[in-house]
């Protein structure tokens, strides 16, 4: 009975860390359909997105995972950001916000502000 329920309780365990694992993309490939993952996203909100990444190539953090850093600059009012915010952490990837710069479009004071990106947004995609 206990070698029975061993076997159970690992299986399900290892169907889990299956499934973890392949929330962290491995290769150019993954990023680039992660990358298509969140322009699609932000163009469903009528945002126009500019994608950066300074490195490409994954750098471990001070735990030792590995991940790929994009900077993301788009108009936006508030409502829009945090409903962008919840959507992206809805994808089916690791994906942490390190940092957030939001221009509230409220006291702008000419319409080209309108135009120019009020939101610097940088994620960090966990990768294998």
């Amino acid at each position: 009975d206990f070698e029975n329920s061993l076997s159970v309780y690992t299986e399900s365990i290892q169907t889990n860390l299956d499934y973890l694992a392949s929330l962290r993309p491995q290769n150019e490939s993954g990023y680039i359909t992660f990358i298509s993952s969140v322009e699609d996203m932000a163009q469903s909100f009528g945002s126009q997105l500019d994608i950066q990444t300074s490195d490409k190539s994954a750098k471990p953090d001070s735990t030792g995972s590995f991940y790929v850093d994009y900077q993301l600059s788009f108009n936006s009012n508030a409502d829009q950001l945090w409903s962008f915010v919840k959507s992206l952490e809805e994808l089916p990837y690791f994906v942490r916000v390190v940092a957030l710069d939001f221009s509230s479009l409220e006291k702008a004071t000419s319409v080209s502000e309108f135009f120019v990106p009020n939101v610097a947004l940088t994620i960090r995609l966990y990768v294998k």
